[in-house]
């Protein structure tokens, strides 16, 4: 789970003014704040993930979604292990190539590919065979660097996001 903190000093300086608004307007206004920081943090991701690996955007996409709560607004990302297709696998004389970091990459031994779909024999006989699979969407997300940076361009994008909020529930 990735939460946002925000500073003491613009925290304090957002009570001030908020205390001059009813609380309705304040709830709307996080509520409004928090979903955009985690629209912004879901973009941020996606670019991150695929600057590393070679997924294709449309599985990132169905995998992400953002709901928002009483308080504030949630970025899920949920998914089984996608195949090598999502990746950037290739049939090759050898077998199949598959890599999965960009820069990175292999055949994997006792492969084949039958109608765009990768797989690789079990044993030493000709069956059992099995499909080729990479990691899941989430285990993507979950690498330290790609961690960091949502979280940190989601803390500066909500502080930016609730004073302009407030901003303008002030008139201003």
């Amino acid at each position: 789970m990735i939460e946002i903190e925000v500073s003491r000093e613009s925290a304090k300086a957002l009570e001030e003014q908020l205390q001059a608004l009813s609380g309705d307007k304040v709830h709307a206004a996080i509520s409004r704040a928090a979903k955009r920081a985690a629209t912004h943090a879901k973009t941020i991701g996606t670019k991150h993930v695929r600057k590393t690996y070679t997924i294709d955007a449309a599985s990132i996409k169905s995998a992400t979604s953002i709901r928002t709560v009483e308080d504030g607004a949630v970025l899920k990302i949920a998914g089984p292990r996608k195949s090598a297709g999502h990746y950037k696998a290739k049939k090759r004389k050898g077998g199949v190539f598959v890599s999965i970091k960009k820069g990175s990459g292999d055949i994997v031994p006792r492969s084949f590919a039958y109608s765009n779909t990768f797989f690789k024999r079990s044993g030493k006989s000709r069956l059992p065979i099995e499909r080729i699979f990479g990691p899941a969407v989430p285990q993507l997300f979950g690498n330290d660097a790609i961690k960091n940076e949502i979280t940190e361009s989601a803390m500066k994008k909500y502080e930016e996001r609730i004073r302009h909020e407030v901003g303008r529930l002030m008139g201003g």
